[in-house]
């Protein structure tokens, strides 16, 4: 059976997650290498293609999400206003708003 998994691709959500959170001063690579249990050398690698995807940008010697990285977050709060107030709307067609 085939696995359409991939190890990099994996382990850069998983730095994604550990960046998230860490805007103001961000993490460090050591920290970053520990949390996924990889080596420097592959977080490093993993951020600069973050960084040219505009979703990693460094602060000083540390690393955080870039604000292109918000984008999705900010596209699904939108659509999940958009389908409370479909609800609210049902609610209030059937129920007087109750």
């Amino acid at each position: 059976m085939s696995t359409y998994t991939n190890n990099a691709q994996q382990r850069i959500c998983r730095l994604v997650e550990e960046l998230a959170g860490n805007e103001d001063k961000g993490l460090s690579l050591t920290e970053l290498a520990e949390k996924l249990g990889i080596s420097t050398s592959a977080v490093f690698r993993d951020l600069k293609n973050l960084e040219e995807a505009e979703w990693a940008r460094q602060i000083g010697s540390n690393w955080a999400m870039a604000p292109r990285a918000a984008v999705p977050a900010v596209k699904i709060r939108r659509n999940l206003d958009s389908l409370l107030g479909k609800v609210n709307k049902i609610n209030k067609d059937y129920l007087g708003g109750e």
